[in-house]
């Protein structure tokens, strides 16, 4: 009974085996759970992507189409106003206004065109700029004429308007979308800038450019309000599959490891313990079971054969001392 109960904390002990194969399918379904996750939030994060690019395409061609229009009608309203004055005398204007800093007639009237434009809300405008690129003798560096805001006139021209520009008239796209906007000119988040040349209607109109600023901010919020809601359900309910899976995979694993140790390593080893706690105590009688095919059969047959080799060589001995 002694040996039998120790074979049984052998066996108590050799079982630790199935936890630790258990704790690591564990590990490693966690491990495989985390990088699902990684990879899904990643995934909708190309989605957003995506989706603001198609948006940024397809709304950019429709407002540009727009505000072309719009352009169109403010360029030949501004070509009206030149039409009362010799090409001198609007040199002359313009040099004046330049080194005064302060706008002629023409520019007042254009500049209160574009702030009824923003005013009305066309398009979703929120400013509206003349530039003016460069021109030697008369100018040498890119400008701000016009502005439907009096606080950027004959300001510099930011860098990145002037390479959108410098696109365009390479033939380029006419419209371009800022993602961090344009903090020069105090704006902030995202815009689409629409670039019209007035060159289109007239000679006299050449290097001067109409760009236009729609905010694009709360079309790209809605969409990555609707990706957020859209990953934060689908992140769920991933989870609970996940979580569910892993939650399976553990008992069935637990419980399929459990019986083929036990049938495959423990039963075994506890009965050739049991046989060899009988043999210690001096019964060679004992049966020791082979298991054909299992992992501990040639131990079992080499285990019997020695109890064999055993018991012939007392019955040898016992027969050599009777005949003495």
């Amino acid at each position: 009974m002694a040996e039998k109960n120790k074979a049984k904390g052998l066996g108590r002990k050799r079982s630790r085996i199935l936890y630790e194969i258990t704790v690591l399918i564990v590990l490693l379904m966690i491990v495989m759970g985390v990088l699902s996750f990684l990879f899904i939030n990643s995934a909708f994060d190309r989605l957003i992507d995506k989706s603001v690019d198609k948006l940024v395409e397809e709304q950019g061609k429709i407002i540009h189409s727009g505000l072309s229009y719009v352009a169109e009608a403010e360029a030949e309203a501004i070509i009206g106003d030149f039409a009362a004055y010799t090409s001198e005398e609007l040199i002359e204007m313009t040099m004046t206004s330049m080194e005064t800093g302060e706008q002629n007639e023409l520019g007042m009237k254009a500049i209160e065109r574009l702030q009824d434009l923003v005013a009305r809300g066309v398009l979703g405008l929120e400013l509206v700029i003349e530039v003016t690129m460069p021109s030697p003798p008369l100018m040498d560096e890119a400008m701000i004429n016009i502005s439907n805001d009096e606080d950027f006139l004959f300001a510099e021209v930011p860098a990145e308007i002037l390479a959108a520009i410098e696109e365009a008239e390479a033939g380029g796209e006419s419209y371009v979308y800022l993602e961090e906007g344009l903090p020069a000119l105090g704006l902030e988040g995202e815009y689409l800038i629409s670039l019209y040349s007035m060159a289109a209607l007239s000679p006299m109109m050449s290097g001067t450019w109409g760009v236009h600023f729609v905010s694009m901010q709360e079309a790209v919020k809605d969409i990555n309000d609707f990706y957020d809601s859209e990953k934060n359900r689908s992140t769920a309910i991933i989870a609970g599959i996940i979580g569910g899976s892993v939650i399976l995979i553990i008992l069935i694993t637990f419980f399929v490891l459990s019986y083929l140790i036990r049938k495959q390593i423990t039963d075994p080893i506890d009965a050739l313990a049991v046989a060899a706690g009988e043999v210690m105590e001096g019964n060679l009688d004992v049966d020791v079971g082979v298991h054909q095919g299992g992992d501990f059969e040639n131990l079992e047959r080499a285990f019997k054969e020695m109890v064999e080799s055993f018991r012939k060589y007392i019955a040898k001995s016992t027969g050599e001392d009777q005949d003495d």
